[in-house]
């Protein structure tokens, strides 16, 4: 009976991955139309730090086609933070270009997330349009980004699939195999089986139905994940859900292990704690796990190389797909992601406690944070 509920599942599994394969790759290669909203709109980006390439992300955004509405608004939460620097020497570089740089936080105690603590002032007192780009610091924007996300726009809240891009180092190469096949692909089967997600790296809305009809930024802002609580709190007001079809380029950079184990376990708790349910049944939709399950199920060995194979094969699709090539140090981080999946989520199952910008946070029931 639990080899047959096992096969049963692994059919599903496979029909799911099949069906996100082939809707991602021709979503991606679908024809743009022309813009059938033009508003200008107001590109929020919180800033931190010295983060490698922040510089080349920043300046992406001021070699935009923007047009005269269109607005820039780099938002941190400390006048001393290095990045500032960075963003008044682009200003110079621009002076063309409307940008502004706003140190207004909130407190701690009105949000939790110190993303959307840097960002809420910003976005309530100091945007002048209703049109909402919230675009994390590390994202390298093209020439028509905001053209290609205004072609997809449909009122409610447009995310992005991520593409990771400039991997620096071995270790890089497994964040890019997770970001360009893993996850582009569950971003797309989320949307197609009803439970839609976004991706906080992009996200396109209006202020005002954000604020009126999906609870408000500073609500969303009580969790660590304001991209999943945005989702959340959209598909529960029965607000439209959407994927650009031009994927976001993210600058990866050199990682260290550290950085990579203790992203995924943050990532992986805050999903633990937000989506209970969808977080046990997680292991199902890893390749080792299920392939093991299936081929202990069947009694052959034979089944698990069968299953890897034509995993990887469709991984393959959704990589190339999204533009890149699959070259030696990105298969191996491949196969690394792979066989580390089952350890990260043991690790993130044990355990409720995360670090995230310098900071460590306590979750707890729906993913509320507070600072430990």
């Amino acid at each position: 009976m639990i080899a047959i509920l096992i096969l049963i599942v692994w059919a599903v599994v496979w029909f799911m991955i099949i069906i996100g394969t082939g809707v991602l790759c021709a979503h991606v290669r679908s024809k743009y139309a022309e813009p059938y909203l033009v508003e200008p709109v107001t590109v929020l980006k919180p800033v931190r730090g010295t983060e490698q390439y922040l510089g080349t992300c920043l300046g992406s955004f001021f070699n935009m086609n923007l047009t005269n509405g269109d607005e820039l608004i780099f938002c941190a939460e400390h006048a001393d933070d290095p990045a500032c620097d960075t963003v008044k020497r682009l200003m110079a570089q621009y002076p063309d270009v409307q940008a502004r740089l706003v140190v207004a936080p909130v407190t701690e105690e009105e949000c939790a997330n110190p993303k959307i603590r840097s960002v809420y002032l910003p976005y309530i007192a100091h945007s002048k349009n209703r049109l909402i780009l919230l675009s994390d610091s590390n994202v390298v924007a093209d020439k028509n980004y905001i053209q290609d996300q205004l072609s997809d726009f449909n009122s409610g809240l447009l995310t992005s699939i991520v593409r990771g891009v400039r991997p620096d180092g071995f270790v890089a190469h497994i964040e890019q195999a997770y970001m360009n096949g893993f996850l582009a692909r569950w971003l797309v089967v989320t949307h197609i089986f009803g439970h839609p997600c976004v991706l906080g790296k992009s996200m396109l809305f209006y202020r005002p139905v954000m604020e009126t009809r999906a609870g408000g930024l500073l609500a969303v802002g009580q969790t660590l994940a304001e991209d999943y609580a945005s989702a959340r709190a959209y598909h529960k007001a029965g607000l439209p859900l959407g994927v650009a079809r031009h994927p976001v380029a993210q600058v990866i950079g050199r990682y260290r292990f550290s950085d990579y184990w203790g992203r995924h376990i943050r990532w992986g708790r805050m999903r633990k704690y937000q989506a209970p349910a969808a977080f046990m049944l997680e292991p199902l939709s890893q390749m080792v796990t299920l392939g093991a399950a299936a081929s202990w199920a069947t009694g052959r060995p034979s089944v698990f190389a069968v299953h890897c194979t034509v995993w990887f094969l469709l991984d393959y699709l959704v990589i190339t797909s999204l533009g890149d090539e699959m070259t030696i140090p990105l298969f191996c981080g491949w196969v690394t992601r792979e066989c580390l999946a089952p350890l990260l989520w043991l690790h993130a199952m044990c355990g409720s406690t995360v670090e995230w910008r310098g900071r460590a946070y306590k979750l707890g029931r729906g993913g509320a944070a507070k600072k430990v």
